[in-house]
């Protein structure tokens, strides 16, 4: 994680994201699951949404950095998929250097990271990058931290009235 930081000029500070096979791998992860995960998992999993989650104590602090929630996502990639059922969650970020747009091709990103060793094509990335709802508030009460992929108006409506906040 110490060699992703500084490939990515990634502050130490800051919480690396996780991505998994599935749900179960995802609750694997935390120390309490929301009813609210789980609504939003079963509605746009696997897809464009990160949800933050409290995190288990036993997770590496590499990961969390000083954070109480661990961010976890299951991608809509089978091979990303297929990795974390294989080897378990994957620390995995946007494909860019810090402060700067995604690399949206490998092409692209095997350029600004000339010292990966492994690159996977699986065609060029669309649209915006995944919706992010923290969940590790007070019970039912979660915030929207990024609008991406997933418009606000649908997890509104995935939660239920009244549930999401800025």
């Amino acid at each position: 994680m110490k060699r992703l930081r500084e490939a990515k000029g990634r502050e130490a500070d800051k919480p690396l994201p996780v991505i998994v096979a599935d749900v179960a791998q995802a609750r694997a992860l935390a120390v309490r699951w929301p009813d609210g995960a789980q609504r939003l998992a079963d509605a746009f999993w696997p897809g464009p949404l990160t949800l933050i989650v409290p995190a288990r104590p036993t997770l590496p602090p590499e990961i969390l950095a000083g954070a109480q929630g661990v961010a976890v996502r299951v991608p809509a990639s089978e091979i990303a998929r297929a990795l974390a059922r294989l080897v378990g969650p994957l620390v995995a970020t946007s494909a860019n250097l810090a402060g700067q747009a995604p690399c949206v091709t490998v092409d692209l990103a095997e350029r600004a990271f000339p010292l990966a060793t492994l690159a996977f094509d699986i065609g060029p990335l669309q649209g915006e990058p995944s919706t992010i709802v923290d969940l590790t508030g007070p019970t039912e009460s979660f915030r929207l931290l990024r609008e991406g992929r997933i418009p606000r108006a649908k997890v509104e409506a995935a939660l239920g009235p009244g549930a999401l906040s800025d």
